[in-house]
């Protein structure tokens, strides 16, 4: 098991008063993995849950934002989603084969000029709102993927 937890911008009074503050930045990750599940040998699964919130990873401008060369340091998708991802793995004599499922659950900015927290690049002074934010607002958006590779050796 393994996780870790982010947290930005912390005002004690504004993260326990439960009203969305938009500086009430923090993001967490929680997972598994599993070895030779079921005791058959190299059957592998792993869980994983990611939940960050609107405008974490972002700053007043790029110069300080979670972000390198132009691309997210945290994760690609930004801020202001969920994640679930799973992924099972099998080796079986010469053969591999991996399938991962991801599904995630993010708010868009409904015009360009709007800021809903999702877009790490843009400045946390142009938010919409100051209070009442939460995970996912914006444009609702799911997204759900499926990969699967195998190979031999």
């Amino acid at each position: 098991m393994y996780g870790q937890f982010v947290l930005d911008e912390f005002k004690l009074k504004e993260f326990f008063g439960g009203n969305g503050w938009w500086a009430n930045k923090w993001s967490t990750q929680f997972g598994f993995r599993a070895f030779d599940l079921f005791k058959v040998n190299k059957l592998d699964i792993q869980g994983e849950l990611n939940v960050v919130r609107p405008y974490t990873y972002s700053f007043r401008n790029t110069l300080a934002n979670y972000a390198h060369y132009g691309q997210s340091l945290a994760h690609p998708l930004g801020a202001n989603f969920t994640e679930v991802l799973g992924i099972a793995s099998y080796t079986y004599k010469r053969w591999y084969i991996r399938c991962q499922l991801n599904y995630s659950r993010y708010g868009l900015d409904p015009t360009p000029e709007s800021n809903v927290g999702q877009d790490i690049f843009k400045s946390y002074d142009t938010r919409n709102t100051e209070y009442n934010n939460k995970i996912g607002q914006g444009v609702k958006t799911n997204l759900f993927t499926v990969r699967v590779h195998w190979h031999s050796f």
